[in-house]
């Protein structure tokens, strides 16, 4: 299956914020300098299997990006990997979605706005779904939960909260 990463965007910092990750580590070049300057990969415990996601936000903040249409690189997923532990990288990409968008609110004095509360309301949908796959449905449960006081209207939480009280695995 080929993945396709980018395009590039206006604000790639927002694009990369609000729509997930758009750059594959194993085919990203960048600027030695710049990684310095930005302290390269954070590597606590708290953002394994998502460094590079951060890296790139971080990045993303201060200029453009630039892709290719060429395949430079293959990625394998096998169930031992960290990448393939679902819990360990919900709670990661959580985790990360959660320290910018409270750093890309305080930069817009923005804590109240539809797009907020949207995106707090997606990312809990993500990880209730993430717990539901492992049938872990009182801990998804309580996320969807959260995902719904962030926006009542959230179509998929709902449907996800259905699953969850028939304990249908997605």
């Amino acid at each position: 299956k080929l993945l396709k990463h980018g395009p590039s965007a206006k604000n790639m910092y927002e694009t990369m914020l609000f729509k997930g990750n758009r750059v594959s580590t194993s085919a990203a070049t960048v600027d030695r300098i710049i990684a310095l300057e930005e302290n390269g990969f954070n590597e606590s415990k708290k953002l394994l299997t998502v460094e590079d996601y951060d890296l790139w936000l971080r990045l993303a903040k201060r200029g453009k990006f630039h892709f290719t249409r060429k395949v430079l690189g293959k990625y394998i997923l096998f169930g031992e990997n960290e990448s393939g532990n679902t819990k360990l990288h919900a709670d990661a990409n959580f985790f990360v979605r959660e320290k910018h968008i409270k750093s890309y609110s305080l930069q817009k004095n923005d804590f109240k706005s539809k797009k907020v509360k949207t995106f707090y309301s997606r990312i809990w949908t993500w990880k209730s779904i993430s717990y539901l796959r492992m049938k872990e449905y009182k801990f998804s449960e309580e996320y969807i939960l959260q995902a719904l006081k962030y926006d009542y209207f959230n179509i998929k939480a709902w449907a996800v909260l259905i699953l969850i009280y028939f304990k249908i695995k997605i």
